[in-house]
């Protein structure tokens, strides 16, 4: 019996969460149950920060400082540390991080960056001055 044909996402996550950890067990067969346990602990770390991120959406991304000064909600950096944290422990174990918003990112990136329908090389004729030639 192989770790992961046990391992089930935790009812207390996000659904992201969820998703990014059923990805990643589904696409490794072959984890061990160390590995399996890192990633349960990553996973909570990303599901903690969907957590704080719906928090941060119905509070707002400004909130009151001691002098009655707007400044950054405080959850915002405890988010950006736990999906960065979470992003760092998969990726230490080899792993590949699969969320909504990483899959996602990486369409558009490829969608970007992608050389497909675009011409490598130049369609004008390129400037004999630059060349060296006499004109």
């Amino acid at each position: 019996m192989t770790a992961q044909t046990t391992a089930k996402p935790r009812s207390t996550w996000s659904a992201n969460a969820k998703h990014a950890f059923e990805s990643i067990v589904s696409e490794h067969a072959d984890l061990t149950a160390s590995a399996l346990s890192s990633i349960y602990t990553a996973t909570e770390l990303l599901s903690s920060a969907d957590k704080m991120q719906a928090r941060v959406l119905a509070d707002g991304y400004l909130s009151v400082g001691s002098q009655g000064q707007s400044v950054p909600h405080p959850l915002l950096s405890e988010i950006r540390l736990g999906r960065t944290q979470y992003l760092a422990a998969i990726r230490a174990l080899g792993l590949t991080p699969r969320t909504g918003a990483s899959m996602a990112g990486s369409v558009l990136a490829n969608k970007r960056w992608s050389p497909r329908g675009r011409s490598i090389t130049s369609t004008t004729a390129p400037d004999p001055r630059l060349s060296g030639a006499e004109v």
